[in-house]
């Protein structure tokens, strides 16, 4: 015999005023078989200002599922301002038989009014048996302030196999619980939720405004366990959150004050107000150019950059110090000759150094090397704006005199030092040159001044 599927209306919460704000599933009666789909509307009633919805819907996933995303369908109501309209999910998850959908609108300055769809459901039927469609978490939102609106009722559905005459299977009773704050204070989560007989509600916060502390719930529950979590719901329930006006007492601060002694500064906040036992901002000593931060002085003393002071006990005067950078320039003359000064110098950051290049009695200038690159037989060198380490190599070779022979013109030539009474001509002097090394950013500017040897 074939069998029908009725759709019954379960009324959980009800109300003696007509004009109250309710949410229904809709229709009532629907004669159903199996393999088919039947719809089901969410019909709210008597609403004012709504900007925005959200529900759950509960169903045995044994007797009905919904078998795509656009089987649940945004309905009128919630459309019918001039406003940009936005959907929530759906989400579906048949294996737990649970559907969530919302939607809101925006660009308006008052929500929906009146009655119509919130949203229409289609569902398939897979097996025939008394069953149900619970509303679950439903949750409304005033369009002028976005403050939670509770309903004053929702109504179930309750599905019926059409057998003879059997009592409905009801679905375990489903509670409002209703959380409010005073007015110092506010509730984070859901204010307004629905939970079976039994059953727990989403945990919610009392956050009391500034100035104030909460003191405890009174109302259907009593207690101070904040976030709190009702559990084992047998009836419906309205919460307060109670809050009162701390004691104000001034904390002891400190002034923190951070100064630079010069060629640097110190990022952050320079003045500082810290309660006791606290610790400062961050502040950071950055050098100027050619300086190096060097440490703090004063009421702290080390090399920590950034610096956080901590357990502050009392006001602080401290100093970022900062020290001129040096660099060094690497002398190296070979056999043959010298270079003037001859020790390794240490140069400040921006300063100048000059090497002259002599060759012994007999040798020439054979190269100048300056940091590894050759600058030729140059008789001087004058590092400028120096901004890093340098290097100056000079290099020696004796001189060559060649004796001819006008019986043998296939003599080798020798090579002589000369000495005082054959010294080598000295050379024209040549006009000074002044030869940029390339200061390219990370060394320092250079040139070499006198003749090639």
């Amino acid at each position: 015999m074939k069998k029908y599927l009725y759709l019954i209306i379960l009324f959980v919460i009800c109300t003696s005023n007509s004009f109250a704000l309710s949410i229904a599933l809709s229709p009532q009666n629907t004669d159903l078989s199996a393999g088919e789909k039947f719809q089901v509307d969410v019909i709210i009633e008597n609403a004012s200002d709504i900007g925005g919805f959200q529900f759950n819907i509960l169903y045995d996933p044994g007797v009905v599922e919904i078998q795509a995303p656009e089987d649940i369908l945004l309905g009128d109501f919630i459309k019918s301002t001039d406003g940009t309209f936005s959907t929530l999910g759906p989400v579906i998850d048949n294996n737990s038989g649970k559907i969530t959908f919302g939607a809101f609108t925006f660009g308006v300055k008052t929500g929906a009014e009146g009655s119509g769809t919130l949203a229409s459901v289609k569902f398939t039927v897979k097996n025939i048996q008394n069953s149900y469609l619970n509303l679950e978490n439903v949750q409304l939102a005033a369009m002028t302030d976005g403050s939670s609106l509770v309903p004053d009722s929702i109504e179930n559905a309750v599905l019926n196999d059409g057998t003879a005459e059997p009592d409905p299977v009801i679905p375990a009773p489903i509670y409002t619980i209703i959380f409010n704050a005073d007015e110092n204070g506010t509730i984070e989560g859901n204010t307004a939720q629905s939970a079976k007989q039994g059953s727990s509600t989403s945990p919610v916060k009392a956050v009391p405004s500034q100035g104030y502390s909460f003191t405890g719930w009174t109302g259907d529950y009593t207690g101070n366990e904040n976030p709190l979590t009702v559990s084992n719901i047998t009836d419906d329930m309205k919460i307060t959150a109670n809050f009162e006006q701390e004691t104000i007492i001034s904390p002891v601060k400190y002034k923190i004050n951070f100064t630079s002694q010069g060629n640097g500064i110190i990022e952050g906040s320079t003045e500082q107000y810290i309660e006791k036992s606290a610790e400062s901002e961050p502040v950071k000593a950055v050098p100027d150019e050619g300086y190096y931060f060097s440490g703090w002085t004063g009421d702290y003393t080390g090399t920590e950059n950034p610096l956080v002071i901590k357990n502050i006990s009392s006001d602080m005067d401290i100093k970022a110090d900062f020290m001129i950078k040096t660099y060094t320039i690497k002398v190296s003359a070979g056999t043959g000759g010298s270079i003037t000064p001859a020790d390794n110098a240490e140069v400040e950051h921006g300063g100048n150094a000059e090497f002259t290049i002599t060759p012994e009695q007999g040798y020439k200038i054979e190269d100048v090397l300056i940091d590894n690159e050759s600058a030729g037989a140059v008789t001087s060198w004058v590092f400028e704006q120096i901004n890093q380490d340098h290097a100056v190599e000079a290099f020696f070779v004796l001189e060559t005199v060649t004796d001819s022979d006008d019986n043998d013109s296939n003599k080798d030539d020798i090579v002589k030092p000369s000495d005082e009474t054959a010294a080598p001509a000295e050379p024209e002097p040549a006009e000074p040159e002044t030869k940029d090394s390339g200061n390219d950013g990370g060394g320092g500017g250079s040139c070499f001044i006198g003749s090639l040897g």
